[in-house]
């Protein structure tokens, strides 16, 4: 199998991607490649002159895509949705020792061009069973995003942040507006996590938006069974947003070193 092929197109090449349906291309400067389909918008053309990153219609009208200035060769994916038909495009605008970031695009054939996705971002993208999986690393966190196509754009139905050793944050949406609330889960089994109050007692913390907490009156103590909903990371440590079930239902948030967790 040919894993390249050469296309005599003003100095532009298509490299074959790891997932089907999509291509990696590279533009050169003062180049153009033709958008790859078939897909509704691959009569489009993607062109890279004096710096400016642009597509030329099919009717012969070319129109920015706002990006930054290129100045060297332009890399991108083309590739489409398989249920819409519509052709998808990731133009390259950063890269760094980790990560290799890209901005999302849409056609929209009313207007007939390219918009930019709500999604606006992906970084070091794989594009397999008709999604598109973002990974990037931000510190000691690494992300994975999960893009499912919905009516005319991507939204991400599963959000993963893997913060801590065995530990990630997960989210789960069934569209744009319609996300489940978080959970904390193993990195081993995918499963929600439960731990034990450590300390003979333990006072609950409200959360205000900027992370500053406060002590309320109600508390757990030792041996308490617990399941992780949240976390957030400050100056003073790691916290937990916690839910406890007893006579009544309770949520707060603990320091994570007053916990035992079951990994």
């Amino acid at each position: 199998m040919k894993n390249l092929m050469l296309v005599l197109l003003a100095g532009c090449f298509v490299t074959m991607a790891n997932a089907a349906d999509f291509q990696r291309v590279t533009v050169q400067p003062q180049g153009e490649q033709k958008v790859v389909g078939p897909c509704i918008g691959d009569q489009s053309t993607l062109q890279l002159k004096n710096d400016v990153i642009s597509v030329i219609a099919q009717n012969g009208e070319s129109y920015s895509l706002n990006a930054d200035k290129q100045t060297e060769a332009l890399a991108a994916y083309c590739g489409s949705d398989a249920d819409s038909g519509l052709c998808v495009m990731a133009i390259k605008y950063a890269e760094n020792e980790v990560n290799e970031s890209f901005s999302l695009f849409v056609f929209d054939p009313q207007q007939n061009r390219f918009k930019p996705s709500a999604v606006k971002t992906i970084t070091n993208p794989e594009f397999t069973n008709n999604q598109i999986i973002s990974y990037y690393k931000d510190g000691p966190t690494n992300y994975t995003d999960t893009l499912c196509f919905e009516s005319k754009d991507y939204f991400p139905c599963e959000k993963r942040e893997w913060f801590a050793e065995h530990l990630g944050k997960q989210q789960m949406c069934e569209g744009e507006d319609a996300c489940a609330l978080p959970d904390i889960i193993s990195e081993a089994t995918g499963q929600p996590v439960d731990a034990t109050i450590a300390d003979a007692k333990v006072y609950l913390l409200n959360k205000t938006d900027d992370a500053v907490f406060t002590q309320r009156k109600a508390y757990l103590v030792r041996g308490d069974s617990v399941t992780l909903d949240d976390y957030v990371r400050n100056d003073e440590g790691l916290y937990f947003q916690v839910t406890f079930v007893g006579k009544v239902k309770t949520v707060g948030w603990v320091l994570a070193k007053s916990l035992n967790i079951e990994y």
